[in-house]
């Protein structure tokens, strides 16, 4: 359900109206621009007794359009309550809860959704862990919050308050398939990563990052890359951690800091090898229309939710035809499914686990996720 207002009596009233009963828990998805409220809806829903989780994002997606502002509500069932974990910055701080032991003591394979500080250090790592614990008793699904500035603040919050450098990992009692897709080609490389610290490429090939990046994209590119102009330029030219031959997870490089370092959405593994890659508006949208309808025939159940975690720079990119983008989501979702229509939010990095079933940070993807009740009877 999406709401234009955050006002904290509509929220209570949206939130009973879906249904919320003991064991459920509502994931609320939140405007930047509604970020003074967040505090208020905090208290009014614990003084409710209402469980929660959610995050503050750029931007909201309902339907077919992209908004600035409201909030949207979802209520699910859940195995538990999700899993504030903490100090996402420092690695030796991750503490990872004894949720494992639980879930793995079922046969069910329940929906994780994951929402994440998407500016923090060390995401990769956290998903790295969790995976390592979880491993495929769960399907995985989420995104990273934070404000389009990009400039980091709290922007994960729960019953417990709001949070930077912090994540959530909740357990739905319902099962999904999921749909990612970025559309990104191969325009060069490889290059080696051989020097990096977490999201900072320092050398590519053994030379200055910025010097090799800014010299290959120049030859492609109409508008020559500078200092002034990278995140323009540049969130047309992502890396991909390369894969296979035909598979790369994007990074995208968003900055370049007074050492002329790379600064990347996500972590870039020492030594990793990457492709410079490029693409169109029309390679973006028939790469998202082609993994969805993947999705669908592999769905069971009845379908109860559509939900999707696009992220921010692929709006920058696509511009006008982003509206096309999300419409080619939404009809996919709702010609069989009529009273269904895609939720969801514009993202700093998806989360999902990808074609090997590994757990991963993805930049510049769009990940939806068809949710269905086909854990439980129907209800």
């Amino acid at each position: 359900m999406y709401l234009a207002t955050c006002s904290t009596s509509h929220i209570v009233k949206a939130i009973e109206q879906l249904g919320y009963k003991k064991g459920m828990s509502a994931m609320l998805l939140v405007a930047e621009q509604e970020t003074m409220h967040v505090p208020a809806i905090i208290d009014t829903l614990n003084k409710q007794n209402i469980h929660f989780f959610g995050g503050i994002f750029p931007g909201l997606i309902y339907h077919k359009k992209r908004y600035s502002e409201g909030i949207i509500i979802l209520v699910f069932p859940m195995v538990y309550p999700a899993f504030l974990i903490e100090n996402l910055h420092q690695e030796d701080q991750i503490k990872l809860p004894a949720f494992y032991n639980l879930i793995n003591s079922t046969m069910t394979k329940y929906l994780s959704i994951i929402l994440v500080d998407g500016l923090s250090a060390n995401i990769a790592f956290f998903l790295s862990e969790l995976h390592g614990h979880l491993g495929q008793n769960v399907s995985f699904f989420g995104g990273g919050a934070g404000s389009s500035s990009l400039e980091q603040s709290p922007c994960i919050f729960n019953n417990q308050g709001c949070f930077q450098d912090a994540a959530l990992v909740a357990f739905i009692d319902l099962t999904a398939e999921l749909s990612i897709s970025h559309g990104w080609q191969y325009l060069s490389g490889p290059f080696i990563a051989t020097k990096t610290d977490r999201n900072i490429i320092k050398e590519l090939n053994w030379q200055n990052a910025y010097e090799v990046y800014s010299n290959t994209i120049n030859q492609y590119s109409e508008e020559k890359i500078n200092m002034v102009n990278f995140f323009n330029i540049a969130q047309k030219f992502p890396f991909g951690i390369y894969q296979d031959a035909n598979n790369n997870t994007v990074r995208d490089p968003i900055a370049v800091n007074d050492r002329q370092e790379l600064v990347c959405v996500g972590e870039v593994p020492q030594n990793t090898i990457l492709n410079i890659l490029y693409g169109t508006q029309e390679s973006l949208i028939m790469a998202v229309e082609h993994s969805i309808k993947g999705c669908f025939q592999k769905s069971n159940g009845t379908i109860k939710h559509g939900l999707t975690m696009s992220c921010l720079s692929r709006m920058f990119f696509l511009k006008n035809n982003y509206q096309d983008e999300l419409a080619t989501i939404n009809d996919n979702i709702t010609t069989n499914n009529p009273d269904i229509v895609l939720e969801g939010a514009i993202t700093l990095g998806e989360i999902a686990a990808n074609n090997m079933g590994i757990l991963e940070f993805f930049n510049k993807t769009v990940v939806t996720s068809i949710i269905s009740n086909y854990n439980n009877n129907e209800e």
